[in-house]
């Protein structure tokens, strides 16, 4: 059997890594927002709309078994972060997801930061801010974020 150079094998779990790291901060927003969903609470039609254009948008340009290969992974990651939140709370999971992604940018370890996951994020935090408990619900969103963060680089990612 012939099998791929060891540079060629590096390079391509090196992409598919690059690939999950954009895809995975929409598409945890995306199963954040189904969360919600459940409890009544909605994001806007086209804030989810968009959000899920940016959770397939690194799968691009992709074969079939990539992107399922892909997929897969993008899909485990997210839910392996979730699960540290707590269900009856998706609406302060949402906002800890969402300081999430802007720790990412923050720290340099996100390469698109005009990526809609990003936008949204600003976009709901800048929401929350106005209302009267804000003070301890970024206490607890930014601790989750940084709990993620570290998950995350347990699994291979964000290591820059």
């Amino acid at each position: 059997m012939i099998a791929a150079p060891p540079d060629a094998v590096r390079d391509l779990r090196r992409r598919d890594t690059a690939r999950v790291e954009l895809a995975v901060p929409a598409h945890l927003l995306v199963l954040m927002a189904h969360e919600l969903a459940k409890q009544g609470w909605l994001l806007r039609d086209d804030v989810q709309r968009y959000l899920h254009n940016a959770s397939v948008l690194p799968l691009a340009g992709l074969d079939e078994l990539s992107v399922s290969r892909i997929a897969r992974r993008i899909d485990e990651v997210s839910r392996s972060l979730l699960h540290s939140l707590s269900p009856d709370a998706p609406r302060q999971g949402l906002l800890a997801v969402a300081s999430f992604v802007l720790v990412l940018v923050d720290e340099g370890l996100f390469d698109d930061p005009q990526n809609q996951a990003v936008l949204a994020s600003l976009l709901l935090l800048d929401e929350a801010r106005e209302e009267a408990d804000w003070r301890l619900a970024e206490t607890a969103a930014r601790q989750a974020a940084h709990r993620f963060l570290t998950q995350a680089r347990l699994l291979g990612l964000y290591l820059r």
